[in-house]
């Protein structure tokens, strides 16, 4: 091979990293770090042998990152240099793009100006980086570590502030390389008095001011007021991107963060409070709340334009006061922008329509593509679609046209009727959509929506996905030969799309590619494990190979990167390394030191000779306190395929003779660590570490899921050939997703099937719906029927058991029976989170574990705080006899949705449950249930469920253990709580009813425990199912529960008004009368020991006797 050594070498590691203090280390392997090792190696005796000295890092060769979908434009910075890509997956070369939704077209122009100038601030850091000063780089890692926030928004005002903001830091870059090279007193102070107010106290102070303006209960408040669903959808959603905003402000301490989300924060809600359902005072107070925020932001840059003017006024021939001046100037356009935000221009508005505009770009780079056709669909409406110049375009239901020069591309839509309410779709590959308007739509259009998304043939979206790839990765290689960047050599060892291959391959004709080897087979197959290599092995057979570079050390490097990456071998040394790159470790300083590996004892040495064991020891120590987070969220997904014939028999006899029909996978929600703290991130080999090798869990396969956005997959046992990972996830995710059969990872969100209204943020308390989701595309897929989801079991923390045990006094046992069959319901209030104790919290997994190792019970229904949900799943029911969907609807409202399996309802959205509910302390949970109760059993009669549901009884679980310093309480509570008798009709048609009047006892310097755990130590001890009704006297109120009478002969409610008129509860099975507005029999307001059997009959009489019943002869009965 003729290659020519006194070229500068670029070596591309795979993920991210830090370069010269730019960027930020994520991501990589061993295999791809060795990669580097090998070819410094190479490269350092090639280049002292051609020009006769030392090759020298930083002049002779260097390094640089390339993480998935990614693109390559970002090598610009390496102008005359080679390139060497080794490791990557030829597929993710090109980059992922995004399609935006921009409501106000003039912020297009600024949109661009913002990421081209990002990306000109990156070039300029980059090739500064050794010259600038620490702060500044900082500042340049937090700012385009979060740029995709900036992107999100669209406000006008925001984006000019987000522009503003990367001109102040280009222009402190340049005069900080500028100070390096040629040091000054003033300017120096004048750079830090700059970086003190965007960096600093100043920027801290105005921070906690927009904090206490964001958010608040107007939104709530005024939702509650609200009757149409579409106008509290439109302000739940925004009060949603408030929460989002508030977040973003309070974590990060990037003053271009804080002041884009503050700006485009009080830009949207002075729109929205007069476009939204407000009242006028609450419009005015949300308006005051902006103007406040944008003040902040605005004398924020009000400070560095006054130090700025300062520093001119004593500097003026300074040779750096250009730069200063135009700091100033855009302090000021930030500062105007800003102030901008109070009084936002409207966008400008058309007489023939409303005009769309979408903007394409490179996810990564913000960079705008070009030359790329965008399909636009009209999915609820009646309007058509027209061009600029108002000509019809397509059927008119269905338009296409093409992104300019700035990425943008415009379209008018002409409603059918004036005020129509539409959804458009876009996309560019037919994979990935964009809904316009972007505001979520109600469920009762969402199928409407999923059946016309869902209509395009699988072929032709893979076809066009395809194409759009292809267009971007010639781009990418020829933008890169545009600006002198030789790509020298791209090897890799993953399976890939041969249109990807073919086209490398042309390009590597066409001289633009010099090098190209990928030893793998194509997508959808696989090759034996021992013909496989990994991306090290490549370069080490082309560089090391015959080279004088090669060493027994680097040798045995090789092995080893073979042995981690495919899994054939764990190798202490090798998983010690692998820790080492997940501690952040500089990947560029492992492959600098590994490069001069020597013997076999140089290798086995390495990590005591570089001081890296201590690393890791740091590292594994501060792992080891937060792996116990990865337990809180794993669940086991079991497929288990119908055995036939003799195998059904046997399996039967011998279970472990139908294990392979059964497929069982541990999905896991990654846990979040706060890096603030020093805290590391837990990665799936982190996990898996922990679960399969500390916890000693056994499974076949390991789901590692980061929301609903990466969903990375481990085949778990060598021998199992069953699922082929690699196709799973284009399943799963789309075409482009992908890798080997027993290690891969997508992108289930992009897939056109995914529900994104129900799972674009998956979170603890949807996970289990995600993973039922899930579930159905993998049997789908597989072939294997789906069997059930249940938690995996870990024993509990003492702190995390602490906070589960405060489950127990409220939970609340709904019986409900169709026909034969009987389910249980069991309410259970979650416990308040402890905001200090993060670690305290138990999740929605572990509640279910928790209550499944202590009740039976089939279903879950769990209040969240403040009612701000209530998450109703099946824990139990095999049969999945309630469809829980049409339970969650009534106990919400219309828009509520899920899985039959798995659902939440969001009560503040029910009209009819009263705002005091949210307050409810856990006294009343047993009243709140009850209460409830009335609403499950509405969604129990729905029409959709397959039977029909009727309460049977309500009570509380036998409590399983009795706290000691209840102790006295229970023990006269059990000695003679409970009176018996019976309900006698009158005209004697109808059976006699049995009646438990339960009193309550008073202990001297013990309170009543709550209502539940009350019931819940009597059905300890008595079986209180054999009586219809109970009458219980607590201190402050009389509680009338139906127990058992199917036939309901006593609507209790009404009942209830016997003893209070003004009673307005509407339960027939529940009743609550305050004792305080009771009437009470004349001369029997008191209960007593010398009056007890009168006094109760006095009472039932007054109860039941309006309804013609007389009562039995009462009688004490002993728990």
């Amino acid at each position: 091979m003729n290659r020519s050594p006194m070229k500068k070498k670029i070596f591309i590691i795979h993920g991210f990293g830090q370069r010269n203090g730019i960027g930020w280390e994520a991501g990589g392997d061993l295999d791809t770090v060795s990669s580097s090792v090998f070819y410094t190696a190479w490269a350092r005796k090639e280049i002292e042998k051609a020009k006769g000295s030392p090759a020298v890092r930083g002049e002779d060769y260097d390094y640089d990152f390339v993480n998935y979908s990614e693109g390559l434009s970002h090598l610009v910075v390496h102008s005359g240099c080679d390139i060497y890509i080794p490791d990557f997956p030829i597929d993710a070369l090109s980059p992922r793009l995004e399609l935006m939704y921009i409501p106000d077209p003039s912020a297009v122009g600024l949109i661009s100006d913002f990421n081209s100038k990002l990306f000109a601030l990156k070039i300029l850091i980059g090739r500064n980086a050794l010259l600038v000063d620490d702060r500044l780089k900082k500042l340049f890692n937090s700012g385009f570590k979060q740029k995709t926030k900036v992107l999100e928004h669209s406000e006008r005002d925001a984006i000019a502030t987000a522009v503003a903001c990367a001109d102040i830091v280009t222009y402190c870059v340049e005069m900080s390389a500028a100070l390096s090279a040629k040091p000054d007193a003033a300017a120096t102070a004048y750079l830090n008095d700059v970086l003190s107010n965007i960096a600093g106290d100043a920027l801290r102070s105005a921070k906690d001011y927009i904090i206490q303006n964001m958010g608040g209960f107007v939104k709530d408040e005024q939702m509650d007021e609200l009757e149409n669903p579409r106008d509290i959808l439109k302000i739940e959603e925004s009060n949603t991107r408030d929460f989002s905003a508030k977040g973003r402000v309070n974590y990060t301490d990037d003053f271009m963060i804080v002041s884009v989300e503050s700006v485009a924060y009080a830009a949207r809600n002075t729109v929205e409070a007069g476009a939204l359902a407000y009242t006028k005072t609450n419009a005015e107070r949300i308006q005051a709340a902006s103007a406040e925020i944008v003040q902040a932001v605005a004398s924020l840059f009000k400070n560095v334009k006054n130090v700025s003017d300062v520093f001119l006024a004593s500097s003026a021939s300074n040779a750096l006061a250009p730069l200063a001046e135009k700091i100033s100037l855009a302090a000021s356009s930030a500062m105007d922008a800003a102030l901008r935000a109070k009084n936002p221009a409207p966008a400008a508005a058309s007489a023939d329509g409303d005009k769309i505009t979408a903007l394409l770009m490179e996810q990564s780079s913000g960079r705008t593509v070009a030359g790329v056709k965008i399909s636009l669909k009209r999915l609820l409406g009646a309007g058509v679609f027209r061009g600029l110049d108002g000509k019809q375009l397509g059927s008119g239901a269905s338009a296409d046209i093409v992104t300019g020069s700035d990425g943008s591309a415009a379209i008018v839509y002409v409603p059918g009727a004036p005020g129509e309410e539409y959804q458009i779709s876009a996309t560019y590959d037919d994979v990935k959509y964009l809904m316009i308007p972007e505001e979520i739509i109600s469920a009762a259009d969402s199928g409407a929506v999923e059946e016309a998304l869902d209509d395009e043939d699988d072929d032709s979206r893979i076809d066009r996905a395809m194409s759009v790839s292809l267009q971007l990765l010639e781009k990418q290689f020829r933008f890169l030969a545009e600006n002198d960047v030789t790509v020298e050599s791209v090897t890799d060892h993953h399976p890939y799309t041969p249109a990807v291959h073919e086209l490398i391959a042309r390009l590597q004709k066409e001289g633009l590619v010099k090098e190209f080897n990928v030893r793998a087979a194509p997508r959808g197959q696989e090759e034996p494990v021992e013909k496989q290599v990994c991306g090290a092995n490549i370069v080490f057979f082309e560089r090391l190979s015959s080279s004088a570079a090669k060493t027994e050390g680097l040798s045995q490097l090789n092995v080893m990167a073979r042995m981690q990456d495919l899994h054939i071998k764990m190798m202490p040394l090798a998983i010690s390394l692998s820790k080492l790159i997940g501690s952040k470790f500089s990947k560029i300083e492992m492959a600098l030191k590994l490069s001069e590996l020597t013997d076999k004892k140089s290798l086995e040495n390495i990590m005591a000779s570089t001081g890296w064991d201590k690393v890791v020891a740091d590292y594994e120590r501060r792992l080891a306190l937060v792996l116990p987070r990865a337990e809180a969220n794993v669940m086991r997904m079991t497929f288990e395929r119908e055995a036939k014939g003799l195998s059904a028999v046997l399996g039967k006899i011998f279970p472990s003779l139908n294990k392979k029909n059964i497929i069982e996978i541990f999905a896991a929600l990654s846990a979040f660590c706060d890096p603030r703290k020093g805290e590391p991130q837990i990665n799936v080999a982190s996990a898996i570490g922990y679960i399969a090798g500390v916890k000693k869990m056994k499974t076949d396969y390991f789901f590692y899921c980061y929301g609903s956005n990466i969903l990375t997959q481990r085949k778990m046992a060598n021998s199992d050939e069953r699922i082929n990972l690699s196709t799973l996830s284009q399943w799963l995710g789309t075409k482009a997703d992908g890798g080997h059969s027993g290690a891969s990872t997508c992108k289930p969100v992009s897939n056109p099937s995914f529900p994104r209204k129900r799972l674009s943020n998956v979170k603890e308390w949807n996970f289990p719906e995600y993973l039922y989701y899930l579930a159905g595309k993998i049997s789908e897929s597989a072939g294997f029927p789906f069997k059930k989801l249940e938690p995996v079991n870990f024993d509990f923390s003492p702190v995390i058991r602490q906070s589960l045990e405060r489950l127990d006094p409220t939970l609340v046992e709904l019986v409900v029976k169709s026909g034969w069959m009987r389910k249980k319901i069991m309410f259970a209030k979650m416990p308040k989170p402890d905001y200090d104790s993060r670690d305290s919290n138990p999740s929605l997994v572990q509640v279910i574990t928790y209550l499944r190792m202590k009740y039976r019970f089939d279903y879950l229904f769990l209040v969240q705080g403040a009612m701000s949900k209530i998450i109703l799943a099946n824990v139990g029911d095999a049969s999945a006899a309630i469809d829980l969907v049409p339970v969650a609807k009534a106990l919400g409202w219309q828009e509520d949705s899920g899985d039959p399996r798995f659902a939440a309802a969001n009560p503040r959205r029910n009209k009819k449950i009263s705002r005091e509910w949210r307050f409810a302390k856990e006294e009343r949970f047993f009243d709140l249930a009850a209460f409830l109760s009335g609403f499950v059993e509405q969604g129990l009669s729905d029409p959709s469920q397959k039977n029909k549901w009727k309460i049977h009884s309500l009570l509380s679980p036998p409590a399983v253990f009795v706290p000691k310093e209840l102790d006295p309480f229970a023990k006269k509570f059990l000695r003679g709580a409970v009176f018996e008798t019976r309900l006698i009709p009158a005209d004697k048609k109808s059976k006699p009813l049995t009646v438990a009047f339960i009193e309550e006892p008073f202990v001297k310097g013990s309170r009543a425990p709550v209502m539940p755990l009350c019931i819940g130590l009597l059905r300890r001890s008595m079986h209180l199912g054999l009586y219809k009704y109970i009458v219980y006297m607590r201190y402050g109120a009389f509680y009338l529960i139906n127990t058992g009478d199917d036939a309901r002969s006593f609507d209790l409610s009404r009942i209830a008004k016997n003893l209070d008129a003004n009673y307005s509860g509407f339960s027939p099975i529940f009743a609550s009368v305050d004792r305080k507005t009771a009437v009470m029999p004349t001369g029997y307001e008191k209960m007593t020991r010398d009056n007890q059997s009168v006094f109760i009959t006095k009472l039932l009489e007054k109860l039941f006797g309006p309804a013609g019943y007389k009562t039995d002869k009462i009688e004490k009965k002993g728990a």
